[in-house]
């Protein structure tokens, strides 16, 4: 498989690693005209061609599959004509900034009917299979999630598209887990001192009805999470690259030195996202190229309509529209 690169920062570096550890041949890179990360990353991954305008590398090149990195402010503009390529596509999120974009995608994918695969690599993580067998298998009573962006206040442009940049990740395992959401509850707040909004919480039900109760909390002093309840079981993913199930408490009595009885949660399973990459990304890899040849390619990727579907559940959220 003969692959382009557009974009060559820092999160394509493991991307590459991947690739050419599935022995896939990176023909060519685009790059910005004053790139200083075209030269070395060509050099370490043996790239023989480099570019400055990523069409003049499609023109020139014969390309199995466009590998798509870019900083996510250029992603929005550049969507619509990578579609018109015809070409395969991986591209990392956020594949535009607005659902209207996406829908405009997808209806020009529709008539081209090329591949298209978007990078929410966590669904990919080795352990995501079987925390969604027990959700599955068990009766699911209630979803907590917790997203405590750190964000920079002075700068605005990455606050007002934060949920969608790096949330949308959240949003995309929930829909992975459980599917569509609808939001039934927001609350929007301002902390004291400037007019961003920092502080989000909302309750969203799934298509059965389940609550899905979320705390975005931004720059709090947390991690992200999300946890299940299903029957007696609580499945807690915190930070997003371990799960572990607890079921049952150990109860310790008290005692003279220590008079308070505790009641400690049972560990029954512990799974770890762990390997040489980058957690999710060579699975994501393997994914795609195994989908680029078959003639029946498996569901389980992100794709465009999965991100109209995250983009439009995170514009609820953050409308201002009174439910």
């Amino acid at each position: 498989m003969n692959i382009g690169f557009i974009g060559c920062g820092d999160i394509a570096h493991f991307h590459a690693d991947v690739l050419k550890a599935l022995g896939v041949n990176i023909l060519s890179v685009s790059g910005g005209k004053n790139s200083s990360n075209i030269g070395p990353f060509s050099k370490k991954y043996d790239i023989g061609k480099q570019y400055t305008e990523w069409k003049e590398m499609i023109s020139n090149e014969k390309l199995d599959a466009l590998w798509v990195v870019v900083n996510w402010d250029q992603m929005d503009n550049i969507l619509i004509p990578l579609i018109e390529t015809g070409i395969s596509l991986f591209l990392e999120k956020p594949v535009a900034l607005s659902s209207g974009k996406i829908q405009e995608a997808i209806n020009l994918n529709t008539k081209l009917n090329q591949y298209i695969q978007v990078g929410y690599n966590r669904r990919f993580y080795s352990f995501m299979d079987k925390v969604k067998t027990i959700i599955n298998d068990g009766e699911l009573r209630s979803i907590l999630v917790e997203i405590p962006e750190p964000i920079d206040f002075s700068n605005i442009k990455l606050s007002e598209n934060l949920w969608i940049i790096n949330s949308s990740h959240i949003i995309d395992l929930l829909l992975y887990f459980v599917g569509p959401l609808d939001v039934k509850y927001k609350n929007h707040k301002t902390l004291s001192g400037n007019n961003i909004k920092t502080s989000f919480n909302a309750v969203l039900h799934t298509e059965l009805g389940i609550p899905v109760h979320i705390i975005a909390e931004w720059n709090t002093a947390n991690n992200f999470s999300i946890t299940f309840f299903v029957d007696n079981k609580r499945i807690v993913l915190k930070p997003l690259e371990t799960a572990t199930v607890y079921e049952g408490f150990n109860v310790i009595e008290p005692t003279e030195k220590d008079p308070v009885r505790q009641y400690r949660p049972t560990i029954i399973h512990n799974y770890l996202s762990d390997g040489k990459f980058k957690p999710g990304f060579y699975e994501q890899a393997e994914y795609f190229i195994n989908n680029t040849i078959s003639d029946k390619p498996l569901a389980k990727h992100a794709c465009l309509k999965t991100c109209l579907i995250i983009s439009k559940t995170i514009e609820s959220i953050l409308s201002n529209d009174i439910l």
